[in-house]
């Protein structure tokens, strides 16, 4: 279930809730989204202390921190399991729009070279740059693929953050065939099976036909745009390497194991609803980790296209891999003050006071008080304006 029906089920104190032994969060570090992250919060804050909590994230790289506020509100013991090996070795490549090449930038144990990733961006290269409207992005994408193909590093998943731009690479590879004549013949059957009950007319109006011409040429596309029933097919046919390139949005990288041989980045650059900026590290690792599947490949490919307008120093340190510290996004808004006025059992005060927001404010504090204390014991004072003028005269004088 989702962390708002569970949050529902505990603000209703409905009897499930009485039954449950454990819970498990995936993806913990959405405690970071600004939109949503305050339902994490409210969920551990308001889980029973008899209930154990499982949180399962690859991007928390402030673990004792957090472990330390559910010891604090929860009053109990917790085992923190990380590791910082991947099983699988990633080799990350990028791809400048002034360049018709692809540039590795990371040594084989998969850590970032900036020697490497420099010389690309050096200044005789920069000189050589093409014009963009000649070489368009989508073409560079396609010539990617077709080679990366080629080679046998594949099924591939091509993020892209819009659904228009999902389907425009899509229909840019719709003459290329990735399948083979008995996969597509396996496509055609399930295809069939699957939609044996519908009418001609349903066919029709859903556009059937039309998404299993793509199917059947190992194309798919991924996005909350499309149909559910589109999504879950598209995931079969997906894990059964039926599908051999994926274009997709942000959304397959969360709560879907679905790993890829390669996964290439058509930009680095997304709309979060406010604003249109730069991935952040943690993201970037998400969706970068689909590269390279267990036990079946040796190593994982990615690749970055790099646009005219991206910052290369914005970009370097996104690849370079070391995550952000996760930040309380707690708030309280209207929806979770009238949930506090129906159930008795909790208030505003302790929400807020219980917290990761309030844990990491008073660790702040606690840090400032004893950068203070540090300064008083050196005898260190601050220099009034008046002083400094009157010291520069002295001088002058």
């Amino acid at each position: 279930m989702t962390t708002e029906i569970l949050r529902s089920m505990l603000y209703e104190n409905i009897l499930i809730t009485n039954e449950l032994q454990c819970v498990i969060l995936d993806e913990t570090h959405y405690i970071n989204d600004r939109e949503r992250g305050f339902i994490w919060e409210e969920i551990l804050i308001l889980l029973p202390k008899n209930i154990k909590i499982v949180c399962l994230s690859a991007t928390i790289p402030n673990t004792r921190e957090f472990a330390e506020w559910i010891v604090d509100i929860k009053n109990t013991s917790i085992n923190i399991i990380q590791t910082s090996k991947r099983p699988v070795i990633l080799e990350h490549y990028i791809f400048p729009y002034f360049s018709p090449g692809l540039y590795l930038v990371t040594d084989k144990n998969g850590s970032f070279v900036p020697k490497k990733y420099n010389e690309v961006f050096n200044k005789n290269n920069l000189k050589k740059k093409k014009d963009p409207s000649k070489y368009t992005i989508r073409e560079k994408i396609k010539k990617i693929i077709e080679k990366i193909f080629k080679i046998g590093y594949w099924p591939i998943i091509i993020f892209s953050f819009g659904k228009k731009q999902c389907f425009q690479l899509l229909y840019k590879l719709k003459k290329k065939k990735f399948c083979e004549i008995n996969e597509t013949k396996i496509i055609r059957l399930f295809f069939t099976k699957c939609f044996s009950i519908l009418s001609k007319k349903i066919v029709t109006f859903l556009r059937l036909n039309y998404i299993f011409y793509f199917f059947k040429r190992g194309l798919g596309i991924h996005h909350s745009g499309v149909l559910p029933l589109i999504r879950e097919i598209t995931e079969i046919l997906f894990q059964a390497t039926l599908i051999k390139v994926l274009c997709a949005t942000e959304t397959f990288s969360i709560g879907l194991n679905m790993p890829a041989k390669a996964v290439v980045f058509s930009s680095l650059a997304k709309f979060d609803g406010q604003n249109l900026r730069i991935l952040n590290k943690s993201e970037f690792i998400q969706m970068s980790g689909r590269a390279g599947r267990r036990g079946l490949d040796n190593k994982g490919i990615v690749i970055t296209v790099i646009d005219s307008f991206t910052d290369p120093k914005k970009i370097e340190g996104i690849i370079r891999g070391k995550t952000e510290p996760v930040i309380s996004m707690f708030h309280i808004n209207l929806n979770t003050i009238l949930n506090n006025i129906r159930n008795k059992k909790t208030n505003d005060v302790s929400l807020i006071s219980n917290s990761f927001f309030a844990y990491q404010n008073f660790l702040f504090a606690i840090k400032k008080k004893k950068i203070l204390n540090q300064l008083e014991t050196r005898n260190l004072q601050l220099i009034s304006p008046f002083d400094l003028t009157s010291n520069y005269l002295c001088k002058i004088w």
